[in-house]
């Protein structure tokens, strides 16, 4: 087996301690007869009588590993094992020969002269700190599985011959002797770690090894000397050392304390562990006294946290903290940490950091902070002196003169010491933001601390009832000045956080919700309000949970209910509004019917009333029932919702379909439909006649759509959103034209129809001649020819409301649509619409007198020229002449548009379907004859010769019917022959006779 103790660079077969423990514990083996050392047998019984040899070996061997090391010479592995491996094996021999002599004559005799030896060999071994730098940074690079490198053996031969000097120290006895060479060998493994200090390392101990030693160390020195020899001899080895560097290299040093004998770190069950206060104390006083305002002293509270806070925190002492506080209280206003405004999640963790995980901290004040308050939670007796060092420190002078930096770590010591003493700690934190200055008071830093200071409440299971004053008072400044609204908008978000992280809701957290609310939600800016209604829709879904809504209703019933109120009439009112007030008055069933009118009446934003109605018919029946009333407002509401908006509707369908005032084979059309207000319009259209006939079923209708007239009225006096209106026209035409005869009321003046038409189909505007907006008439534009053939359809005779409302939809809206995409020409086809348009058209704009521009006459005529040119069938040719014609002969005679309607005469007489309508159009020309020859004789004769181009023929076959009525004429005139009209009628002939 090896004598080489040490050896970190690879497994060895021996641990120190292990070998240490069978040392002291006397189980080292028994010596051999022989031993071989150098080439030669040594008789064991008799090798203290040559221990001169042994020794002058080992120096001889020592010397020559030395001088490799010092003058940088090579040397092979191998032979560098070989003769460390003698020079251990040696000394081992000599201890174990020592340890195993039984005549104490000859022990003492021999010890003599082996202490007289090894002492003058020990004086030729160069100190540690007399290596030069570049041994230093060989050894710590070499420290890492690199043992064939010579420093690297060197060293750890130099560690084996100290620890067999200790061992025969402990051998012979001798204090003064052990406590010398402890002192040597502390200096020489101090130095060595202090280099390693410098290297920025973060142990004090280049090796296991190093470690190791220096446990062997506490052993012997509590073994020969006592268990508080240690600490004296190391605070004097340590003494000329710079402080900082004392208290890195205390910690891993004293931390030994806290393993066993064994080798097994048992921390604070160590029986062996004696605090170092002189030392630690002394050193910090140093350090505080030379600190300046710009370095940290982080590292050195890194250094001392885990021996005051755990190894020696049973015996901590509060000199240590006032040190500290001393040091700190001095610089409030000074810190290494990087500007920002925190925000309360932020601080949040930040505490935790303070309180249940100091290693994590990152600042030295923060550091502190932690110690202090382990150290008071362990000695509460400590508070009284500590806590006067600490006020005495934060008057009112000093308070003002904080800057953002000050009045982070105040707020943060008070904070961090209610771990401490939770009945007196929050008032003096009150205290010191009262005292505050207003403008810090009213900081973002200030506001974070404050709710921070709330979660420190609710997470401790405390009720902030008691702290809660000063917030709310700034809270009611800040909400009456918009400056002041990013503090509230924070607070907003922790106020969220506040409630998550409660250990429960009883604790008074509702007492931050007073006046503030109504200010702020009616002030701020719409994402701000969207995000304070997400906030409080998150309480009321824990309170719910919870079931403890009876603390929480007095606020949100008087502070956060008027205020959704207000916030819903608006146009741009946030959804979430309907679903906040929904929820308040389902837990408040007093508020439930003056809501559920309020939040489904017009003036409401259909979002609103959507998420309203989907809370409350989500929570029919079982926690209450509707009244017939109000299941017919729920039906109204979902159909303006339906109406106005193109938002999915699924839920709010699912829900709504549980009523019972919808017929049952409705609610099967809409469950699943993906338009349902469509699809509830089809569906009543299905059985129309038998609708009709049903009293029931028109009550139904008029139910349903007896109050879109006022529903609308907001979208169509500032329209804003084309979509909106294009959805409104699409879904109440198709409601026209397929359930009209439900909505319209012959003996009925004020019925949904009649209502309608007034509000979208000819508003005021469009009835005095305005130009409407372009959304709305886009709406009308696509959707005309559906209320058009509605209106027609409605078949009812003699009703001078249908006669005027199909004559202005032609006549009002001519002039509104361009002659190329015009409805009305799109509508043409249809031979029942067709005659009515032509029939009104024509009344309006063709037949004299008229009083229509000359603009709408002209697109009227465009409109009928597009048609015939476009056209192939012969019915609807036959319409135009039987509708138009004769209007379009009068424009021809009087008016200035004559060139486009003789454009029409000609298309059609040049038709290939003229065949089909000339005896109506010659019936025509014989119409217009008869009323016109007499008193219009020159237009008449004019429009004749006009004809004569186009059809000749025809004409010429009319000639005797006009003829006679020319004879006619005289004869009304009294006279035998009229010299006017004879002349035009010879003019007629000799143009026919020239065709």
């Amino acid at each position: 087996m090896s004598s080489n103790i040490f050896n970190c660079c690879k497994e060895s077969n021996l641990n120190p301690l292990e070998d240490f423990n069978s040392y002291m514990e006397g189980l080292t083996n028994q010596l051999d007869e022989e031993v071989y050392i150098h080439g030669q047998i040594y008789q064991t019984d008799i090798i203290l009588e040559e221990v001169d040899i042994v020794v002058r070996l080992i120096r001889k061997n020592w010397c020559y590993v030395q001088n490799i090391v010092l003058n940088n010479s090579t040397i092979s592995h191998d032979e560098l094992l070989n003769i460390r491996e003698e020079i251990t094996k040696c000394l081992k021999l000599i201890i174990k020969c020592l340890k195993y002599c039984d005549s104490d004559v000859f022990k003492a005799q021999y010890l003599s002269s082996t202490l007289k030896h090894l002492k003058a060999f020990s004086s030729l071994v160069v100190p540690v700190g007399e290596l030069e730098e570049s041994i230093y940074l060989k050894l710590f690079g070499s420290s890492h599985a690199k043992d064939r490198c010579p420093i690297y053996q060197y060293f750890h031969t130099y560690l084996d011959i100290q620890y067999y000097l200790l061992l025969l120290d402990h051998v012979s006895g001798n204090t003064e002797e052990f406590t010398s060479h402890v002192t040597f060998l502390m200096k020489d493994l101090i130095t060595i770690s202090e280099k390693n200090f410098k290297q920025n390392s973060k142990c004090a101990f280049v090796c296991n090894c190093i470690k190791n030693i220096w446990l062997i160390i506490q052993f012997l020195c509590e073994k020969i000397l006592g268990e508080d020899s240690f600490w004296p001899i190391f605070n004097k080895a340590v003494d000329s050392y710079d402080s900082k560097y004392v208290l890195w290299i205390l910690q891993d040093v004293g931390n030994l304390q806290a393993i066993d004998i064994n080798g097994k770190f048992i921390g604070c069950l160590s029986e062996r562990i004696k605090p170092n206060f002189t030392l630690l104390e002394s050193s910090l006083k140093v350090i505080v006294a030379k600190g300046d305002f710009n370095n940290s002293i982080l590292l050195t509270l890194k250094a001392v946290e885990p021996l005051v806070c755990s190894l020696w925190l049973k015996s901590s002492k509060i000199e240590v903290y006032q040190i500290l506080w001393e040091y700190f209280s001095k610089r409030l206003n000074t810190s290494a940490r990087t500007s920002k405004n925190f925000t309360m999640v932020e601080l949040v963790e930040l505490i935790d950091k303070i309180l249940w995980t100091p290693k994590d901290c990152e600042e030295d004040f923060e550091l502190f902070l932690s110690m202090l308050s382990t150290h008071l939670n362990e000695h509460p007796h400590h508070w009284g002196k500590m806590k006067g060092r600490i006020y005495s420190q934060l008057g009112p002078n000093k308070i003002k003169d904080l800057n953002n930096n000050g009045l982070f770590n105040v707020s943060l010591l008070f904070i961090s010491l209610t771990k401490v003493n939770f009945e007196e700690l929050p008032k003096k934190f009150m205290s010191f933001i009262e005292n505050l200055p207003t403008e810090k008071r009213r900081s973002q830093l200030i506001w974070s601390f404050y709710t921070s200071f709330f979660v420190r409440h609710v997470r401790e299971n405390r009720s902030i009832e008691a702290v809660t004053a000063p917030f709310i008072k700034m809270l009611e400044e800040g909400s009456s000045d918009q400056k002041l609204f990013p503090l509230i908008k924070t607070f907003v978000t922790d106020f969220d956080n506040i409630m998550k992280l409660s250990a429960n809701l009883q604790l008074h957290q509702w007492v931050l919700i007073n006046s503030w609310i109504h200010n702020y939600m009616t002030s701020c800016y719409h994402p701000d309000l969207v995000v304070l209604l997400s906030v409080l829709l998150n309480a009321i879904e824990l309170i719910n949970t919870e079931q403890i809504w009876y603390e929480w209703e007095s606020p949100f019933k008087n502070y956060v209910y008027p205020t959704l109120k207000y916030v819903a009439n608006s146009r741009s009112a946030p959804e979430a509004c309907g679903t906040l007030a929904a929820k308040i008055a389902v837990l408040c069933p007093s508020l439930l019917a003056e809501a559920f009118t309020f939040f489904n009446s017009e003036s409401i934003v259909p979002k609103v009333s959507s998420n309203f109605l989907c809370v409350i018919l989500a929570s029919c029946p079982n926690s209450f029932m509707l009244s017939s009333q109000q299941e017919i407002v729920a039906l109204q509401s979902w159909i303006k919702i339906c109406l106005l908006t193109r938002d999915s509707y699924e839920e709010l369908t699912r829900n709504i379909i549980k009523l019972d005032v919808i017929p049952s084979f409705i609610k099967t059309e809409i469950a699943t439909a993906g338009d349902p207000l469509c699809a509830f319009i089809d569906c009543i259209a299905l059985n129309i006649k038998q609708h009709v006939q049903s009293i029931a079923m028109n009550k139904f209708c008029e139910n349903c759509f007896g109050h879109v007239e006022r529903w609308i009225t907001q979208y169509f006096t500032q329209p804003d959103n084309e979509a909106t209106v294009l959805r409104i026209y699409t879904c109440m035409s198709l409601a026209f034209y397929k359930i009209g005869p439900l909505l319209y009321n012959k003996h009925k003046v004020n019925c949904p129809y009649t209502r309608l038409v007034s509000s979208i189909l000819l508003p005021t505007e469009i009835m005095i001649g305005k130009t409407l907006n372009p959304y709305i008439l886009q709406g009308i534009k696509k959707t005309w020819h559906l209320f058009f053939g509605a209106t027609i359809k409605l078949n009812t005779s003699n009703d001078p409301f249908i006669e005027r409302t199909l004559r202005e939809l032609v006549v009002k809206y001519i002039p509104h649509f361009a002659i190329s995409d015009s409805p009305m020409l799109k509508c043409l086809d249809n031979e029942t619409i067709a005659e009515v348009i032509l029939d009104k058209m024509s009344n309006a704009f063709f037949k004299q007198p008229t009083k229509e521009a000359e603009s709408n006459i002209f697109k009227s005529l465009r409109i009928i020229n597009d048609f015939v040119q476009g056209t192939t069938s012969a019915p609807l040719i036959k319409l135009i002449v039987d509708k138009t014609l004769y209007g379009i002969f009068e424009v021809v005679m009087f008016h200035s548009q004559r060139n486009v309607a003789l454009t029409i005469v000609k298309n059609i007489t040049s038709s290939s379907l003229y065949p089909q309508v000339k005896t109506e159009f010659e019936e025509i020309i014989i119409t217009i004859t008869e009323k016109h020859l007499a008193f219009n004789t020159p237009n008449y004769f004019q429009l004749m010769g006009l004809l004569a181009k186009f059809i000749p023929t025809g004409l010429k076959s009319l000639m005797p019917r006009i003829k006679k009525q020319i004879s006619n004429v005289e004869r009304m005139r009294g006279v035998g022959f009229d010299k006017n009209l004879r002349l035009n009628l010879e003019k007629l002939e000799a143009t026919l006779l020239q065709m």
